[in-house]
């Protein structure tokens, strides 16, 4: 966002949503605040001049639009950096809210294995860095979790990738593992996803598989607020 026609389009998409989406009663609110969640943030808060002042115009813009303090959930959690240095936090900072994309996925063969071939573990040791980090910077995390990954666009036919198979067990590990990493005060995690059939990541019910990763979420769910 350096480039000043870049910077002009982030902040007009959000004036847009101020205007048609934060006022209606559906529309998910934490603290009273709409959510927005930006994926890949790091691709403009490690390359954008002065981050800070163009994120903070766009609030300004959207409290004059539409009188709302916006909740940005960002997805700065990320393996390749250490929560625990400066530069990083000074990016978490940045936002209400920390989160990621498909729990840490890397699927580069000769790149990601060392973290894929224990992925689960991997992933909640992550976790649980980013957690304590933005507990004591007094911000929200919101750890995700998927059933399984594998690409089947067909950019992928000719590129092996590193595949997560999809199960119900693994999957019911994953919700448990993402929902003791949340904030006593405020639990949060995201699904990833809901129908990205295309990348093998769906809860949405099929033919094949019927209901048996949104009962898993039912009942994980039920137990963490039971047990609460």
């Amino acid at each position: 966002m350096n480039d000043e026609e870049n910077k002009k389009k982030f902040i007009e998409d959000f004036e847009y949503l101020s205007k048609n989406y934060f006022s209606h009663p559906s529309y998910l609110k934490v603290r009273g605040r709409p959510v927005v969640y930006i994926y890949d943030t790091p691709v403009f808060t490690l390359k954008t001049k002065n981050v800070e002042e163009v994120i903070n115009e766009m609030r300004k813009r959207v409290k004059i639009l539409s009188k709302y303090d916006i909740y940005i959930v960002s997805s700065e959690v990320n393996r390749w950096f250490d929560p625990n240095e400066f530069r990083t936090q000074e990016r978490l900072k940045l936002f209400e809210c920390n989160s990621d994309w498909a729990v840490q996925y890397g699927g580069t063969i000769g790149v990601d294995d060392w973290f894929m071939n224990n992925y689960d573990e991997n992933v909640l040791k992550v976790y649980k860095e980013y957690s304590e980090v933005l507990f004591e910077l007094r911000k929200d995390f919101m750890p995700s979790t998927i059933p399984g990954f594998r690409c089947t666009r067909i950019q992928c036919y000719t590129q092996p990738h590193i595949i997560v198979e999809r199960d119900v067990e693994r999957f019911n590990k994953r919700l448990k593992y993402a929902l003791s990493t949340t904030h006593s005060n405020r639990a949060f995690i995201r699904l990833d996803t809901l129908n990205d059939h295309h990348e093998d990541t769906q809860i949405e019910p099929t033919v094949e598989e019927g209901y048996k990763f949104l009962e898993t979420l039912y009942k994980i769910l039920k137990d963490f607020l039971n047990n609460r």
